[in-house]
């Protein structure tokens, strides 16, 4: 039966305490060998003697160190039995640490050895007569009055003094850290009803949905949560703050009513992404912070797994709120399952049309404590593709093995949407989401392609000739459309005047191959294209006017990676020097970069102030630009600084030309998808053409959730967008225009973050936490309760006593069997002779 945690525990007012103060009694014990001392102390009498010139002056070296080996054992005897005293008295220390404590007792024990050490010395030098050599037996026993006043005079020296005072100091910094709060501040924990406010972060990310027990870690926390407000802790005021809200209110104030606060978590899910930990922390600290009451708790109930300790400074928000106690509760700490998550899942490369072969990557994570060997296969709409299937060796979870990338491949052969989906045969079922991840994308049948120059019928080496020729290899002519053969691209060659006629939202990609001018109309038409999707090729060469390019193109509507210059010539002629081999049109092209070296520019324009956005894919051997890659919009622009035609390159006639232009038209797959896969919490902006303004489009939620219309809003550049941001649930999402003539489709998968179950120990996060109180750590109510009743009984200090006696009695043995008394025939150092009879028998009988 739980019960009620109250505030009648003991305030500690000191460090070190005693659980039995009155056996501290037991300290008089330490006189015993100080009073054994005294009644077995024998003094020798003095015996007339004769003359000592002819012995070794050898008595007062050995008389001194024996004096000092007896009070050093005498001290280490007296210390063994006061630590007796103090473990039967049952020493508790509160706050700080148990090895301060031990520290602090350690420099005490310090203290007063080198005190007694020292007084001894000043007492042993003060009595000590010194011995003449040429002295006589009465002078000996009998000092002159000269010897006295040379005794008086003498100081002891000043290494004595310095022990003293060092030993008194020793003693008086343990005597006040073990009496007061400065190295250990008070640590008591009080929890009382009607005194307390609690703020619990409650960790409902997707990785709380993992299995443990029968029942998720979610549903484990949520019913600990109620637990700890209704009858555990049973605080007067009280709120609970979610990592992922979704579309919960967030509490802005602490509430009175626990039913309230806690009433509907039991059926609390996992929906949208986390929130930062900083910033829930943050929000708690000042939640408490508006509550007069005194004692103030904050508990986070979380596996600290994923972005729940991912972050360094989380525990930022209480640097002005050091009052607050702080309650780690970790779930599923000590309990790592066997499981392997699908962390991410992409496409790589190929073109999102029918014939072409996609190439995808997931990325799996481990998170188990063992090596697995998992296998993945990719279905499409639905349909495993067994010729898919792949399988990975990953390590043990918190090693560099535990995550890696497998790629998967599949053939796109009907036109339409197409849901590709990445499954982990035979799922532990632990996280059963994370077992599959899924994009959409749109396939095309075939791709229109819209050339324009100078004539619908361009002059044979030009370079709108050269652009035909590339889209249509197996025609001859300018409007060819491949009939027969198995080619995904539909051109259409056109002059620039019929551009304003020519509509542009069939088309994927037009190719403006040396075309003079162009208006403002058709520039911003040109935008709207590349905005919502498209792909623009520019093939600059000599007939272009840099004037209306630069005022219209690049200033008005940034359709150009910078200001054009001035042409620039090489007489004899440059060869292409730097290829990006990691951009989506040069990557994977060609087995080496010897095909691209071959083309050789004799002609460029000049690109000054090129904007951010655009990057260099190639460049000649003088450095200078010869192809940009531009992102504006959903769509990308690629800029040709020469043309193939007029003699300036020969780019026209390469094997690299032709492959160019096709991937151009055909676009990225990835970029595709990207545009319909997307996570919670992302802002979606749907692909409606800008003559369907202002008209609205309805939004149907996924698993029957209901239908959300949204309208159009401008963006700085006035052009129309619909913009969608309710994402928070998982599932594909359809939506249509109101007048049901446009429509499409968007997935959204699960924060991948969230499908890592490694978790960080709470006491090292415990570590980057400074307050005035400890932090608690506890896995369970009924745990909480004990580390609360040891966190105010105090931490026992006993066992390191009895260690510390344990290791004084065997220093004491040693000292006193170090020159143990041996029966030896020492030979007389007297000369023979009558007169030294009697001498030698008063030296054997003293």
């Amino acid at each position: 039966m739980m019960m009620m945690v109250n505030s009648h525990f003991l305030m500690v007012t000191g460090a070190l305490t005693f659980s039995d103060p009155m056996l501290l009694a037991g300290l008089l014990a330490a006189g015993i060998p100080v009073l054994l001392h005294m009644l077995n102390r024998v003094r020798s009498p003095i015996v007339p003697f004769s003359t000592l010139r002819f012995l070794r002056i050898t008595a007062q070296k050995t008389s001194r160190k024996r004096q000092i080996q007896q009070f050093l054992l005498l001290l280490l005897r007296m210390a063994v039995f006061a630590l007796i005293a103090m473990a039967i008295a049952g020493p508790l220390v509160h706050g700080g640490t148990p090895q301060l404590a031990y520290g602090m007792v350690v420099l005490m024990l310090v203290g007063m050895v080198g005190t007694a050490a020292a007084v001894a010395s000043l007492i042993s030098r003060r009595g000590r007569v010194p011995i003449n050599s040429g002295a006589t037996a009465n002078s000996a026993t009998t000092p002159t009055p000269g010897a006295n006043a040379e005794n008086t005079k003498r100081r002891p020296p000043w290494a004595i003094w310095g022990l003293l005072a060092a030993a008194l100091t020793a003693f008086a910094i343990s005597a006040f850290g073990l009496t007061s709060s400065a190295f250990f501040p008070d640590s008591a924990v009080h929890f009382d009803g009607a005194n307390s406010a609690v703020v619990i972060v409650l960790d409902n990310s997707q990785s709380m949905l993992a299995m443990q027990g029968g029942e998720t870690r979610l549903s484990r926390a949520a019913q600990m949560a109620q637990q700890l407000i209704l009858k555990t802790l049973h605080p007067a005021r009280e709120a609970v703050l979610l990592t992922n809200p979704g579309s919960q209110p967030v509490p802005t104030a602490l509430s009175t009513n626990r039913i309230d606060a806690v009433g509907n978590l039991q059926h609390t899910g996992s929906e949208g992404r986390a929130l930062p930990m900083t910033l829930l922390i943050s929000r708690a600290a000042k939640l408490l912070a508006t509550s007069h009451l005194p004692e103030k708790v904050l508990i986070i109930i979380s596996d600290f797994a994923g972005p729940a300790a991912s972050e360094t400074d989380m525990f930022a928000g209480l640097k002005h709120t050091p009052g607050i106690q702080l309650v780690l509760m970790p779930q599923g700490e000590n309990n790592a399952p066997d499981d392997v998550a699908i962390e991410h899942f992409r496409i790589s490369r190929g073109q999102a049309v029918v014939g072409s072969t996609i190439t995808c990557k997931a990325r799996l994570i481990n998170n188990g404590t063992t090596a697995v060997v998992p296998s993945v296969e990719l279905s499409v709409n639905g349909q495993p593709l067994s010729d898919s299937l792949a399988k990975l060796t990953l390590g043990p979870a918190g090693t560099g093995q535990a995550i890696r990338t497998v790629r998967l491949s599949c053939g796109l052969k009907v036109p339409g949407w197409r849901l590709i989906e990445a499954n982990i045969k035979n799922p532990t079922g632990v996280l059963p989401w994370a077992d599959s991840r899924r994009l959409l994308l749109k396939a095309a049948s075939k791709i229109n392609a819209l050339v324009v120059g100078n004539s619908s019928r361009p002059a044979s080496g030009s370079a709108a000739f050269y652009a035909a020729a590339a889209l249509a290899p197996y025609t001859s002519g300018a409007n060819a459309s491949n009939a027969g053969q198995l080619w995904s691209i539909n051109s259409r060659t056109i002059d620039y005047a019929s551009l304003p006629a020519t509509g542009l939202r069939s088309y994927g990609a037009i190719f403006l191959c040396d075309v003079p001018k162009l208006t403002t109309a058709d520039a911003k038409r040109l935008s709207d294209f590349v905005n919502r999707g498209g792909r623009i090729c520019w093939l600059l060469g000599p007939g272009v006017n840099p004037n209306i390019y630069n005022s219209i193109m690049f200033k008005q509507y940034g359709l150009l990676p910078g200001v054009l210059g001035q042409p620039i010539t090489s007489i004899r002629g440059q060869t292409v020097n730097n290829v990006d081999v990691r951009s989506y049109l040069c990557g994977h092209l060609f087995a080496s970069n010897r095909p691209f070296r071959r083309i050789i520019v004799a002609n460029l324009w000049g690109i000054k102030s090129a904007a951010a956005s655009a990057k260099v894919v190639m460049s000649i051997r003088s450095g200078r630009p010869l192809l940009f890659d531009q992102i504006l919009g959903k769509g990308r622009i690629y800029t040709f600084t020469s043309s193939p035609a007029g003699g300036w390159s020969n780019i026209g006639a390469t094997s690299v030309f032709l492959p160019l232009m096709v991937r151009i038209a055909l676009g990225n797959a990835a970029a595709a998808a990207r545009m319909a896969s997307f996570e919670p919490g992302d802002r979606v902006e749907l692909s409606i053409p800008q003559s369907m303004a202002p008209m609205s489009v309805n939004v149907i939620l996924p698993k029957g959730h209901g239908t959300v219309n949204i309208k159009p809003d401008q963006n700085r550049d006035h052009h129309w967008r619909w913009v969608f941001d309710r994402t928070s649930r998982t599932g594909i999402y359809h939506w249509t225009t109101f007048n049901g003539n446009v429509s499409g489709q968007f997935v959204i998968n699960p924060p991948g973050i969230e499908a890592n179950l490694h978790p960080t120990a709470a006491t090292v996060l415990a570590k980057m936490v400074k307050l005035k109180h400890p932090v608690l750590i506890a896995s369970t109510d009924a745990q909480l309760l004990s580390v609360i009743k040891k966190t105010n009984s105090g931490s026992s200090l006993m066992p390191g006593v009895l260690a510390l006696v344990a290791i004084l009695a065997v220093l004491e043995a040693l000292v006193s069997n170090r020159n143990p008394p041996t029966k030896t025939n020492v030979p007389s150092p007297l000369e023979s002779g009558p007169g030294d009879t009697a001498s030698l028998q008063s030296r054997k009988a003293a």
